[in-house]
């Protein structure tokens, strides 16, 4: 008898997770994937040039894919690889994605994609990863949740290595090289060169269970990471150095400074001191930089160093942009079309023909980039949106609040920094 009842509880739970399954992969995720796949193989081939190593995965079995994050293609890169797998991917991507009123309900409808937060442990997003891994799904995702500007692997949260552990799959790293050559985070000109993206190694469950967090979550920083800002491969295109000012906003001649860029130079605003941005990514000209990593690496230390009390009563840089609330996995609200910016060192002051309003530091939680040139201002009651124009230079909102954080904490400079 006793026999009899556990047989019966088995089918109870197969069927209950049969049920489960049907509602966590949808059949249509396929069929998008698929249809997916077809329209983006010119665009891989043609635009991106990148050679992809397909991924055997006619074992039946489900993985975590893990993949550094390079170009706004990747998760495309992802799907043309694993197209043998069993069942469907699931990607996970930052919820501004499914910000967007319709565009983000197709994007839920067709792929199932499983938001999340940047900055936070997203509680949410974990929960619907071990729901897919338990119904047979792939997830695929890149523990960075930023994409590199400077040609080094951003940083990864230790957290990772917790999502390993519960979903208890056998992890694949996906490795794209050559992606920030092709197609840079501050750049919107693809460039001709050399990329490729494969499988560098599948990690089982039975080699890491018994790992500690800080071992494993080791093994997933090592086996991603990539510093391409100066590997001596060469990038061709005639505007290699256009829109660097979204990311560099420090001369280190003038302190905080604007710059402009055309062609394959970037000018100074202040000085008028050039540098040219060569092939081989690297840089010639009146700056002690050699690469846009030690540039990054070196207005980072600046402005981790710098004395801001300078800029309490008088702005350090003044922007104009559109300002929108974010009505996080649903659509932007917008407030202000056209307002004036002006970045203070403990605050962010907005003025438009609509109104004014001021976003304290000390009432923030988080900032964050997205995109090119967006950044989230993370509050206890709202997130705001600012997007400038296209030379528009996001990060150093981001690196102002986090340098307010670091002097109110005390931090020793080590500090995570944004990206």
């Amino acid at each position: 008898m006793e026999k009899i009842g556990k047989q019966k509880s088995d089918k109870k739970a197969t069927r209950n997770l049969r049920r489960e399954a049907h509602k966590i992969m949808k059949p249509r995720y396929k069929f998008f994937m698929w249809l997916t796949r077809v329209l983006t193989s010119p665009i891989i081939k043609f635009k991106y040039r990148a050679k992809i190593e397909k991924f055997d995965g006619r074992d039946g079995r489900n993985y975590l894919i893990l993949f550094n994050h390079q170009t706004p293609f990747d998760q495309f890169f992802i799907v043309s690889a694993f197209r043998s797998l069993k069942s469907t991917i699931r990607l996970v991507a930052t919820e501004d994605v499914i910000s967007n009123g319709f565009f983000s309900k197709f994007l839920t409808y067709a792929y199932g994609i499983i938001p999340f937060k940047k900055q936070t442990i997203d509680v949410k997003a974990v929960a619907e990863c071990v729901k897919t891994a338990r119904c047979g799904g792939n997830v695929a995702l890149a523990p960075e949740g930023n994409r590199t500007y400077s040609g080094e692997t951003c940083y990864i949260r230790p957290s990772v290595s917790s999502l390993i552990k519960a979903l208890k799959l056998p992890v694949v790293f996906f490795v794209i090289k050559g992606g920030y050559g092709v197609e840079p985070r501050w750049s919107s000109v693809k460039r001709k060169g050399k990329m490729t993206c494969g499988v560098t190694r599948v990690l089982e469950y039975e080699e890491y269970k018994d790992l500690s967090k800080e071992e494993l979550y080791s093994i997933v920083k090592n086996e991603l990471y990539r510093n391409e800002s100066n590997d001596g491969e060469v990038f061709k295109s005639r505007k290699k150095a256009e829109k660097l000012e979204r990311l560099i906003y420090v001369c280190s001649h003038c302190g905080f400074s604007e710059f402009t860029s055309r062609g394959n130079t970037l000018t100074c605003k202040s000085c008028g001191r050039k540098a040219k941005y060569n092939e081989n990514k690297t840089f010639s000209g009146d700056f002690p930089f050699k690469t846009v990593l030690e540039w990054y690496k070196y207005q980072e230390d600046y402005i981790r160093k710098a004395d801001l009390s300078n800029y309490v009563d008088k702005p350090a840089f003044a922007d104009k942009a559109r300002i929108s609330r974010v009505i996080q996995y649903k659509r932007k609200v917008p407030m202000y079309k056209n307002a004036k910016l002006s970045l203070f060192a403990d605050r962010l002051e907005i003025k438009s023909k609509k109104g004014e309003a001021v976003i304290r530091f000390d009432d923030m939680s988080g900032a964050t980039v997205l995109g090119r040139n967006k950044v989230n201002l993370i509050t206890a009651d709202a997130v705001y949106q600012i997007k400038g124009n296209k030379a528009f230079n996001a990060i150093k909102y981001m690196h102002f609040y986090y340098a307010f954080a670091q002097n109110k904490e005390n931090a020793d400079g080590s500090t995570f920094f944004g990206i």
